[in-house]
């Protein structure tokens, strides 16, 4: 029986990573960004399976009005396991899209059916087999009107609290990845605001590039590279790295690198 209380959520967490984490979380960054063309979701679960534990993948379009699931994507789940969440497509007023609206951090459901926000996760019961059935975690684009939510399923309870730091890390970049499967992108003054230059340095914020990277790779001082990033934030409105990277995905201004790095045209 699938349950959420307010017990269950408890207070938001502090977020931080670890030096091995941060390892980590570098790795499924690349596994992300370093596809050659468009891979499809099959292939971006198989490369994710690399650093976050898990054995079932799944995505579902989100409408941040009604708490609604508007379409659908399992990968490989179970038939029937994600319905018993309420994650069906077209259904309104889903419990754990509704929940995670209410807090924006990942969520777990463990062996018991409790749905439990990341204070909890040290008291997540596990299965017979040790495993924890699903992580849910989703990115809403820049309006906040929709979104699309993330399902990790089956996963080992000892690796539960790193792979929720890795999934809270690594959403935006499943976002910019999927979210042109469900909506085409549209013709956007990003475009003509930023110079060519400016759309070189997101391209290289896409890839999770720092300053410090970017100017070298540009030949560039990091002051020069600030000033750009500085730039593309008010230009795209955006109020951080993360925001405007979804933004210039949307516009479609990312251009994507086969797994050297070589851009394409």
């Amino acid at each position: 029986m699938f349950s959420i209380s307010s017990e269950d959520l408890g207070d938001p967490p502090g977020y931080s990573l670890g030096a091995e984490e941060r390892d980590e979380a570098a790795q499924l960054i690349d596994s992300l960004v370093n596809f050659a063309g468009e891979p499809d979701a099959a292939a971006i679960s198989a490369a994710l399976r690399h650093t976050l534990h898990h054995e079932f993948f799944a995505y579902a379009q989100l409408s941040a009005n009604e708490a609604g699931i508007l379409g659908l994507v399992n990968i490989d789940f179970p038939v029937g396991e994600i319905e018993r969440y309420g994650i069906i497509s077209g259904s309104r007023d889903c419990l754990l899209a509704t929940a995670w609206y209410a807090r924006r951090e990942p969520i777990c459901v463990d062996a018991q059916g409790r749905a439990l926000a990341e204070p909890r996760w040290a008291h997540a019961v596990a299965s017979h087999s040790g495993r924890i059935p699903l992580i849910y975690h989703a990115q809403l684009d820049p309006t906040g009107g929709r979104g699309i939510g993330f399902l990790f399923g089956d996963i080992p309870a000892s690796q539960l609290l790193k792979d929720g730091k890795l999934v809270r890390y690594a959403t935006p970049y499943l976002y910019a990845q999927l979210s042109r499967r469900f909506w085409a992108r549209a013709p956007s003054s990003a475009a003509r605001l930023l110079t060519a230059r400016e759309i070189q340095v997101i391209e290289w914020m896409y890839y999770g590039k720092t300053n410090e990277e970017i100017a070298t790779l540009m030949g560039n001082s990091v002051f020069t590279v600030k000033n750009h990033v500085q730039r593309i934030l008010l230009k795209l409105s955006a109020t951080n790295r993360t925001q405007a990277v979804l933004i210039a995905a949307a516009a479609g201004l990312v251009k994507y690198s086969d797994a050297s790095g070589t851009k394409s045209d």
